[in-house]
């Protein structure tokens, strides 16, 4: 009796520890790359993700052992890398995506009832209001991703705008099950995209079998001193199987 309630005790202590499942790791990212982050967590086992105010609060915490990792701009991870930190080959965090299922942006009339997705003001709606002005349209409110890609589903939105993580699976599922939904290119019309950050560059994005011309912003996974290689090893597999990184092993060089 004696000897299994011992046994007992230590597998509580493990499982308290994390020691019985071989230690979980944390990822810590600004606001503008936690759906980036929240597919990493959700694509590996147990990966936690949380937000921070900024690239700088992340990487502060990082550096206090706060956690295992932290998921950052471009600016953050060069800032990380010339402290001596190790940091991922460049990592895809999120793209700007149009889904229509009222066809070109031509084709778009008052009637047109569109989502943005995310806040008022935050990086997603600023991109989306230069594409607005070369488009006709209804309506335009503002939802989380699940709910704008839902609308789309049931027939209750024409067109969704707004940053996703690469490959997401409920744009890659609205773009295959929808009908008649199409990934838009940026307007033609669009003289010059202002981006809201120095990080996002204009170029091709895909989702599915799709491919536009869009934006994306981009930054790196960083590492901190406590995570262990089995841990990294995971986040850097998690990363790559959710599609922000091209690369799934730290010892590995992008082409």
């Amino acid at each position: 009796m004696k000897r299994e309630l011992l046994a007992l005790v230590l597998a509580l202590l493990l499982g308290l520890t994390g020691c019985a499942s071989g230690g979980s790791a944390a990822v810590l990212c600004t606001s503008e790359a936690l759906p980036a982050g929240q597919a990493i967590a959700a694509a590996g086992e147990d990966l936690s993700c949380a937000a921070a105010e900024s690239d700088e609060a992340a990487l502060q915490q990082l550096a206090g052992g706060q956690c295992e990792f932290a998921l950052v701009t471009s600016a953050g991870a060069e800032d990380w890398r010339e402290a001596g930190g190790a940091v991922s080959p460049r990592a895809a965090l999120m793209a700007f995506a149009v889904l229509s299922r009222a066809g070109d942006y031509g084709a778009w009339d008052r009637s047109t009832r569109v989502v943005i997705v995310g806040a008022q003001g935050g990086y997603g709606d600023r991109i989306a209001q230069q594409v607005l002005t070369c488009a006709l349209y209804g309506s335009v409110r503002y939802d989380t991703a699940d709910a704008a890609l839902e609308a789309l589903r049931r027939g209750t939105a024409d067109a969704v705008l707004g940053l996703f993580p690469p490959q997401d699976a409920g744009v890659t599922e609205a773009l295959t099950r929808v009908r008649d939904c199409a990934l838009l290119s940026l307007p033609e019309s669009l003289i010059a995209l202002r981006l809201p950050d120095p990080a996002m560059e204009e170029g091709p994005v895909a989702f599915g079998e799709q491919t536009a011309q869009s934006c994306a912003l981009y930054g790196a996974l960083c590492t901190g001193s406590t995570a262990t290689p089995e841990q990294e090893e995971a986040v850097y597999r998690a990363a790559e199987q959710a599609g922000i990184l091209s690369v799934a092993s730290p010892g590995a060089i992008l082409e």
